[in-house]
């Protein structure tokens, strides 16, 4: 049984550096721009983890100002994380269809 997965190990392994060699620039490529969407939407949650303090210390606070322009501080952050989010899936499915 070991010899069998040993062999389909081995086998496995001759397959992927094929397509990896033949796609080298193009899986690096894909890699790095996967690693920085990942770091950006990290960035992105920790935004909106500082935006959800700052909005609700303005509720406790009765900040209408403040309150505004943390509602239009908002919708950047949401649009970015959209914009991430969309990336990511992008990036997943390229590398998927690579793959095949």
């Amino acid at each position: 049984m070991f010899t069998r997965n040993r062999e389909l190990t081995e086998r496995f392994l001759r397959l992927a550096l094929l397509i990896w060699r033949d796609r080298r620039n193009w899986v690096i490529t894909l890699g790095i721009f996967l690693a920085a969407v990942a770091l950006l939407q990290l960035l992105v949650q920790l935004l909106l983890n500082l935006w959800n303090r700052n909005f609700f210390d303005a509720l406790e606070k009765h900040d209408a100002a403040t309150l505004w322009h943390q509602a239009w501080l908002f919708l950047p952050l949401a649009g970015f994380s959209m914009l991430l989010a969309a990336s990511s899936v992008w990036g997943r499915m390229a590398a998927q269809r690579g793959w095949r």
